[in-house]
């Protein structure tokens, strides 16, 4: 949901006058992934509009602030080394722009809402090619994406949106694709356990950790550079 009430009471500074700090702060927040032994495998980063909010720009925005974070700060800084799983939509997927982060500590999260039509497939093998993995959302299986799961290096599958004969039919089905399972949306040993039991291998929810908010002052406009310019490209 887009924020977009504002607060009378609060007055914009004069013409010329030193913007608030608190309005040149940027927000996002990190979620660990774990492995079966409880370690730290990778981060999911995730966009914040605010100290309190979830993310409220559209998907492309979203993801263009992470990038942009990253860039300034550094993606090994924000994740300690570990893996990164950034959610991507088509157009930041389909252009060049996710190619300002290191492939080897990359992966690209596909949204469910993308559509596996040719231009995504035609991307994502691009984006293989250079060391990139391929992370797919809230994953339900449908014939479509059958092209989509052969180049996926993991399947996230949200535990509240599926039951245990639902997530095992899917675990077989795909067993020989060679993928990494994802169990998302834990919030209870009971649910880990389960988990586990169904062949589930890497896990992420609030039983484990809640996402841990950051915030860093506004990017200058210098570190955006690259991205600019990248963002021009076809």
């Amino acid at each position: 949901m887009l924020d977009t009430a504002t607060n009378p009471a609060v007055s914009r500074p004069a013409s010329g006058a030193e913007e608030p700090e608190d309005a040149r702060l940027r927000y996002y927040a990190r979620q660990p992934i774990l492995n079966l032994h409880g370690d730290a495998y990778a981060y999911e980063l995730l966009f914040r509009s605010g100290p309190e909010a979830f993310c409220s720009f559209n998907g492309d925005k979203a993801t263009w602030t992470i990038l942009d974070t990253s860039v300034a700060v550094g993606l090994e800084k924000l994740t300690g080394g570990l893996p990164a799983f950034v959610n991507c939509t088509l157009e930041t997927l389909a252009s060049r722009v996710v190619e300002v982060l290191p492939p080897s500590l990359t992966v690209l999260e596909i949204l469910e809402t993308v559509e596996p039509d040719a231009e995504l497939i035609a991307a994502c093998k691009r984006l293989k090619s250079l060391g990139f993995r391929i992370a797919l959302d809230d994953f339900v299986w449908k014939p479509k994406f059958d092209k989509l799961v052969r180049l996926a290096d993991y399947i996230k599958v949200d535990f509240t949106l599926s039951g245990s004969p639902e997530r095992v039919k899917l675990i077989r089905k795909l067993r020989k694709s060679n993928v990494t399972f994802l169990a998302e949306k834990v919030e209870t040993p009971e649910q880990f356990e389960q988990a586990r039991k169904e062949g589930f291998t890497l896990f992420q929810g609030y039983y484990f950790c809640r996402p841990t908010l950051i915030k860093r002052s506004e990017i200058p406009a210098n570190k955006l550079a690259r991205l600019e310019l990248l963002r021009d490209l076809e």
